[in-house]
């Protein structure tokens, strides 16, 4: 999950004690998970929705509508990732996408998903629709910011095993697949 989807959250939370409507959704929530089949995830989006939560910028609007300031835990955690994707666009820099050995539009997201810190909203990324090869990378970049974990898990390990697999030379040592394992272990850990 990412953190502007969890600051979304804590805000449609904030706004709901500020309503004093927070014990009615808590409330709700408890019934969806004794009456249905739903994950506690499923049951709580379910809920959520039920109580108006659209998402982070919609919160932020209301904020804003209402002239309420957003909570300092929000303000520093935003920008912190902000912090951290400079840092890691300072750090990576623009890598030649074009000397990957993956295929020219998925090495275009690979190297670029560091360089998007909201999915939410593209206007905040540190990459551009020019700067893609194709409009089929720049769409499989917005796809994957929102989806990072099934894009390793369907794109980038896929294309590994299928290189380690056709590589009749020198061949993967399997680091690389392991690598993205731990990678996978450590989004999903965060989910």
């Amino acid at each position: 999950m990412s953190g502007m989807t969890d600051n979304g959250r804590k805000l449609f939370i904030a706004r709901l004690k500020r309503e004093g409507r927070y014990s009615n959704y808590r409330k709700r929530v408890g019934e969806v998970r004794e009456n249905t089949d739903l994950s506690d995830w499923k049951g709580k989006a379910m809920a959520q929705k039920e109580f108006g939560f659209i998402g982070y910028y919609d919160e932020k609007d209301r904020l804003f509508a209402e002239n309420i300031q957003e909570p300092l835990e929000i303000q520093i955690e935003e920008a912190r990732v902000d912090d951290e994707a400079e840092e890691l666009v300072a750090a990576f820099g623009d890598f030649d996408f074009t000397t990957s050995d993956l295929p020219e539009d998925i090495a275009f997201v690979f190297h670029n998903l560091h360089k998007i810190t909201s999915p939410e909203d593209p206007s905040s990324w540190k990459v551009s629709t020019n700067e893609a090869p194709t409009p089929g990378a720049w769409n499989m970049l917005t796809w994957a910011a929102s989806n990072r974990t099934k894009f390793m898990e369907l794109v980038i390990r896929e294309k590994l095993k299928d290189r380690k697999e056709d590589d009749g030379g020198m061949s993967d040592s399997g680091q690389s697949i392991d690598e993205i394992d731990r990678m996978l272990a450590e989004i999903r850990s965060g989910d």
